[in-house]
């Protein structure tokens, strides 16, 4: 399971295409070290042997073409192994019972505890933590 330090790093879903675009419309792209891969850009070293070069872009300047990339949801394409135990919606900090998911076994849909019936993953504002939840319910028997 990530952590939700990893679970709220900012991603991007590409939505458009573009010149030298590696990824498929609707893919979302993970940082690395908080920079995106955004093109990889076939040419030539100085020996004339072919190689690809990867463009690095900062969060910041990867936001300057909406046109191209929206930031993600935090919960959006995340496969069930990688779903936090904890959530928070509308300041409720809640427990994940069930979880669904689609063909590609990404997590749609969820079952809280405060919400016996599926509700889509992108509704809970944050992942949470188990101590979290044990405070939210102490304060909130």
């Amino acid at each position: 399971m990530k952590t939700i330090e990893q679970l709220m790093k900012p991603r991007l879903k590409v939505i458009a295409d573009y010149p030298h675009n590696p990824y498929e419309i609707g893919q979302i792209i993970e940082p690395v070290d908080d920079r995106f891969a955004i093109a990889f850009v076939p040419s030539r070293n100085e020996f004339g042997e072919s190689i690809v070069t990867e463009y690095m872009v900062p969060v910041e300047q990867a936001e300057q073409y909406p046109q191209l990339f929206v930031k993600a949801h935090w919960a959006e394409q995340r496969k069930q192994e990688d779903f936090p135990a904890y959530v928070v919606c509308d300041d409720k900090v809640e427990k994940v019972l069930e979880v669904k998911t689609d063909e590609a076994g990404y997590v749609t849909r969820i079952v809280t505890d405060d919400y016996p019936q599926f509700f889509n993953a992108d509704i809970f504002q944050r992942p949470a933590t188990a101590e979290e939840y044990e405070a939210y319910k102490k304060a909130n028997p």
